[in-house]
């Protein structure tokens, strides 16, 4: 009779066990095919590109664009990215995007900003130009000897600005 017992119990086991491991098959299946189903939105929106809020126009040879204080700053070149014929201006844009307004004029070909201070730092072909926010005017500009073309700029916690150039391809402190 124990023997019996034995292999009953045996048996049910075995039965328990064949049961559990198909619904873990089962469960595991479901979660790969919801991996999947997400992976493959994911990949939709990815392949789409993000969502577009809005778009201005009017802002020839938008170069670099930095938010400081509720307004997007855009630099404009405005003709020759190499050119020094002074066309090229900050603008000035609503964050809601409904609005455009020249706000410094008067530069060469300004391309990468950066903000540090109360001050807006512009890369302007061979010039980091820099300008006072609260005023909207260029307190001065800072030759970049040797430079190529100042096209990038970035400022560091501490108040240090880069500028880097195309041509020499440097970094400038």
């Amino acid at each position: 009779k124990v023997t019996v017992v034995n292999d009953f119990l045996a048996d049910k086991a075995a039965e328990v066990a064949d049961k559990a491991a198909d619904k873990v098959v089962e469960v595991a299946e479901k979660a790969a095919d919801k991996a999947a189903e997400v992976a493959d939105k994911v990949a939709e929106k990815v392949a789409g590109g993000p969502a577009k809020l809005w778009e201005i126009g009017g802002l020839p040879g938008a170069e670099c664009a930095i938010i400081d204080g509720g307004v997007i700053y855009v630099s404009n070149v405005n003709g020759d990215p190499m050119g020094k014929d002074a066309k090229g201006y900050i603008a000035k844009v609503s964050m809601d995007g409904k609005t455009a307004d020249k706000w410094v004029d008067g530069l060469k070909a300004p391309k990468g900003l950066a903000i540090s201070k109360g001050k807006m730092y512009v890369g302007d072909v061979d010039e980091l130009v820099e300008i006072d926010i609260a005023t909207a005017k260029i307190v001065t500009k800072h030759k970049a000897e040797g430079a190529g073309l100042l096209n990038d700029v970035a400022a560091d916690a501490a108040g240090n600005i880069y500028g880097a150039e195309v041509g020499p391809r440097a970094l400038k402190k």
